[in-house]
C-alpha cells in the first residue's frame, strides 16, 4: 500500500517479481542438497512468492467491478483450493525425491510468471478506467477545460494522444474498438450497435492488423499503455 502511494507503482505489478522470488527460492532448495547453507536464502524466497497468494482477493475485486456476476467468488475460491490439492499432491508423488519436488515447483513458478504477464495487462487497464471514472467527475472535467467523458468509456477525450493512437480507425471500427476495451463480447457489441455479430468480426479483423495487436486482450493493453504515457 506505501510503495502504490509513494510510487505509484501498483501491487499487481509486484506479482510476478514475488512469483519469481519464489520459483528462484525453489531453485536455492534444490541447490542447498549440495550446499546446505542456501536452504536459508531458498525459504527466505519462497516466503516472498507466497505473499503473491495473498493478494489474489485482488483480483476478483478487480473482476467482480468489470463483471459483476455471483460466481467469480466461487471461481476465486475454487482456484485456491485447486493450488492447495496440486501442492499436495506434488508433495505427495515426490515424497522420496525432494530434489525433484523443488525443480517441479520452480517450474510451475515460471509458468505462473508466463500466464500472469500475459493477463497483468487487462487487470491493470481495467483498474484504472474505475478508479479515473470513480474519481474524476464531469464537474471536474468542465472545470479544467477538459471535454467530459462517460464512465462507460474506456477511451478519452478526442482531444487526447489517446485518441490519436485510433486514429487509423474508422468511427464505427472506434466505436467497436471501445466496447472491446471494456470487455464486451461480440454478441454484446452486436446489441449494443444494432449491427450482427458477423459485422462486429468483420470490424475486428480490420482493427487488430491496423492497431498492430492480435488479441482484445492486447487490444486493451495498447489502449492502457496510451494512457499510463499520456497521464
Amino acid at each position: 500500500y506505501l510503495l502504490y502511494k509513494k510510487t505509484n507503482f501498483h501491487p499487481f505489478r509486484l506479482i510476478p517479481i514475488l512469483i519469481g522470488l519464489g520459483g528462484l527460492g525453489f531453485l536455492m532448495m534444490f541447490v542447498s542438497t549440495y550446499v546446505p547453507v542456501m536452504a536459508y536464502i531458498g525459504c527466505a524466497l519462497i516466503g516472498f512468492g507466497m505473499v503473491a497468494c495473498q493478494i489474489l482477493p485482488l483480483y476478483g475485486a478487480v473482476m467482480m467491478k468489470s463483471y459483476p456476476s455471483k460466481y467469480i467468488s466461487p471461481i476465486i475460491i475454487g482456484l485456491a483450493l485447486v493450488a492447495v490439492l496440486v501442492q499436495g499432491s506434488m508433495v505427495e508423488i515426490f515424497r522420496t525425491a525432494p530434489t525433484m519436488l523443488y525443480l517441479v515447483f520452480a517450474v510451475i513458478m515460471a509458468v505462473l510468471v508466463f500466464i500472469y504477464t500475459q493477463i497483468e495487462p487487462f487487470f491493470l487497464f481495467t483498474l484504472r478506467r474505475h478508479i479515473v471514472d470513480d474519481a474524476i467527475s464531469t464537474a471536474e472535467y468542465e472545470k479544467k477545460g477538459v471535454p467530459a467523458v462517460s464512465p462507460n468509456s474506456c477511451l478519452t477525450s478526442p482531444d487526447t494522444d489517446t485518441e490519436d493512437i485510433l486514429s487509423v480507425l474508422t468511427e464505427k471500427e472506434k466505436e467497436v474498438a471501445e466496447l472491446i476495451c471494456l470487455g464486451h463480447t461480440n454478441a454484446d457489441i452486436a446489441k449494443l450497435l444494432f449491427i450482427s455479430e458477423q459485422t462486429v468480426k468483420t470490424h475486428t479483423k480490420k482493427i487488430y492488423p491496423k492497431m498492430g495487436v492480435h488479441s482484445r486482450l492486447e487490444l486493451a493493453a495498447v489502449v492502457s499503455k496510451q494512457r499510463r504515457i499520456t497521464r
